[in-house]
């Protein structure tokens, strides 16, 4: 057997004790190479340093696994990399009780990605932001500690390298005190069955923006984002009273929650002999295949003349559809699509522009904007909401341009929830402790977010136990200019609730 057969017949726990032990001999023996402080003999490693233990995985070979902030998985990163590691140093200096959250997505590999190296950065702009403000004030008045470590986590662009980093996490829960999860990123089938690992192992995980239906009540999940059912029917009932007929365009990949979850919603609260024009592709087929058809679709869509379009799909092919009914045949008639919060994403070049100001209207159930709770009272941050206030004081370190696509407030959100039931559970917490607090996020303890009050229950047995209860949705458009324009908050219970 060769080395290479030997080594890739190895288990993830297997690779890292020979990587260890090689780290060891190489240093004391062959006197090794350093890099950045990193000695690497394999190249099955990416970094071994401390916290972070770096592999490549994955059938792509990605770099996946834990990072304290010591490596970039992608360079865009290492502004808030260097930011959260200095942190964690100053964490572990204080000599006071800490606990480790890992902050969970599926990282970009190159051009490739299914969240843009731009989200994964707001996210963690976001999580670094509630790090630096719990580590130095009481958060949701249940004390100032522990103090709270982050590590990143990346499960590989397509969540394929998901099976090595859990057996990471899975370790760390002793070894580096980890006791919640944040993150996810988007909603695929792969990210549900990595929440079920997680939590079956008695982890619990904060989502930040994931929405699918599928997600609504897995024990020890709580999610901080409405859900796709929430999300249509805000879009549906904005538009749903002028148009008399619709359009579905959905994506038909199983393995895209999303997009499996926003067409059952649509079709559930738009009356089926209005939907005059059905059009469909697949996200399974090669890119060059989809954007053909989604090109044909706008010629398809002239001749429907719908009173709507509801679009169950992701941002990119979106962005194609945009961009396709920029040279539409009927370029006088006026279309609005809805969809859903992923459109946060649309790719603003300048077709997508163009069209946006040719009679195109996009509106979405958005996960969270500045706009709001208002403009302040006059002093900067003096919002009437304490909890955007808050946020406002706390987010210095980054330029507040990258606040209206929501995902540094969700990034800050789902690490504030997280931090919450950590430190209702104690100064030493166990990772079965912070699951049962994250049931009492209610009450005398709602967390106070930077996108709305989010209310947890954990009740489970009630069916949406994982969903935050009557959480606030802005409605937004999508204006020409590329910025998210709000036209009105929402709640789905109708009215806010009282806490």
């Amino acid at each position: 057997m060769s080395l290479r057969e030997w080594w890739g017949g190895r288990s993830r726990a297997q690779r890292l004790s020979v990587v260890a032990v090689a780290a060891v001999v190489a240093a004391g023996v062959w006197g090794g190479v350093k890099i950045g402080g990193t000695v690497s003999h394999s190249n099955h490693t990416c970094s071994n340093q401390g916290a972070t233990i770096v592999l490549k995985d994955g059938p792509d070979g990605e770099c996946v696994g834990l990072s304290d902030g010591y490596y970039d998985f992608e360079p865009s990163l290492h502004r808030v990399d260097q930011l959260i590691l200095t942190e964690n140093q100053w964490v572990v200096g204080q000599h006071k009780p800490y606990v480790s959250v890992v902050y969970l997505l599926p990282m970009p590999s190159g051009d490739a990605g299914t969240l843009s190296v731009h989200t994964v950065e707001e996210q963690l702009d976001g999580a670094y932001t509630e790090q630096h403000y719990a580590n130095r004030d009481d958060v949701g008045s249940a004390g100032t500690l522990p103090l709270i470590r982050i590590l990143i986590g990346n499960g590989g662009n397509l969540w394929d390298g998901e099976s090595g980093t859990l057996r990471d996490i899975e370790a760390g829960v002793s070894s580096q005190r980890i006791v919640a999860l944040a993150g996810l990123g988007v909603s695929l089938a792969s990210t549900v069955s990595t929440v079920q690992q997680l939590t079956g192992d008695g982890l619990p995980v904060v989502g930040a923006s994931a929405t699918a239906d599928n997600l609504d009540n897995i024990p020890g999940l709580v999610r901080i984002t409405p859900s796709n059912s929430d999300e249509a029917k805000v879009v549906l009932a904005y538009v749903k009273a002028t148009a008399a007929s619709a359009a579905l365009i959905e994506d038909d990949n199983p393995a895209d929650s999303y997009a499996q979850a926003l067409s059952r919603d649509f079709t559930a609260d738009y009356p089926a002999a209005g939907i005059v024009d059905k059009e469909i592709y697949d996200t399974r087929d090669s890119a060059d295949v989809v954007q053909n058809r989604i090109n044909q679709m706008p010629a398809d869509l002239c001749i429907a003349h719908p009173g709507v379009v509801m679009f169950a799909g992701r941002s990119a092919q979106l962005t194609e559809l945009l961009q396709a009914l920029a040279s539409r045949p009927c370029s006088r008639q006026d279309i609005t699509i809805v969809t859903g919060g992923d459109a946060t994403n649309v790719t603003l070049d300048s077709t997508v522009k163009t069209t946006l100001g040719s009679g195109v209207a996009v509106y979405y159930a958005g996960i969270a904007h500045p706009d709001e709770w208002g403009a302040g009272t006059g002093a900067p941050c003096a919002y009437k909401y304490q909890g955007y206030a808050t946020f406002c004081q706390a987010y210095t370190q980054f330029p507040a341009g990258s606040l209206a696509d929501g995902n540094t407030m969700m990034g800050y959100d789902a690490t504030l929830t997280a931090v919450t039931a950590i430190r209702l559970a104690g100064t030493q917490p166990s990772p079965q402790g912070v699951e049962t607090d994250l049931g009492a996020l209610q009450r005398a303890h709602v967390v106070y977010g930077a996108s709305g009050p989010i209310v947890l229950s954990a009740d489970y047995a009630g069916g949406r136990g994982s969903d935050p209860q009557n959480k606030p949705v802005p409605l937004l458009q999508l204006e020409p200019n590329g910025d998210p324009r709000l036209i009105r908050l929402t709640w789905p219970e109708g009215q806010p609730s009282s806490f």
